[in-house]
């Protein structure tokens, strides 16, 4: 599907907002500081860490930034005049997120509901360090 390869969708997104392909290629090369960290420690809490934490930040990712990015599709268009052609991975990825609410459910299932108190702390301990990631990233843009 063209619509999830998210490189793409993205600079389709940017580019609707009036971002040249230089200032593209220039963010990409140098991201700031707070989105490094972002994605530091999204990978970090899914990739290297227990059962526990990646399935707590993929609810995070696969209920949350769904219902974000059709919001701001939706208000990019109303508010900003975005072309839908720019918006349409936004959209796209908004309704991925109602196509895996099964797979996020069964992950909370399998390693959340039945793990220990501390193990659940930690993971609560990850999401924290990913919102407190993401509060920064949105107050640095502001």
């Amino acid at each position: 599907d063209p619509e999830a390869n998210a490189d793409e969708g993205w600079r389709r997104v940017l580019s609707g907002l009036g971002a040249s392909d230089r200032e593209i290629r220039a963010a990409l090369a140098t991201p700031s500081a707070e989105a490094q960290d972002l994605v530091d420690v999204i990978r970090t809490h899914g990739l290297s860490s227990s059962a526990v934490e990646a399935a707590i930040i993929a609810y995070m990712l696969e209920r949350h930034f769904p219902q974000l990015w059709g919001k701001l599709a939706a208000s990019l268009e109303k508010h900003y005049g975005v072309p839908k052609a720019a918006l349409s991975f936004l959209r796209n990825e908004a309704q991925r997120g109602d196509d895996i609410d099964h797979w996020v459910d069964h992950l909370i299932d399998k390693y959340v509901a039945t793990a220990e108190s501390y193990v659940i702390d930690e993971g609560r301990r990850a999401a924290r360090e990913a919102v407190w990631a993401w509060t920064v990233l949105i107050e640095s843009a502001a």
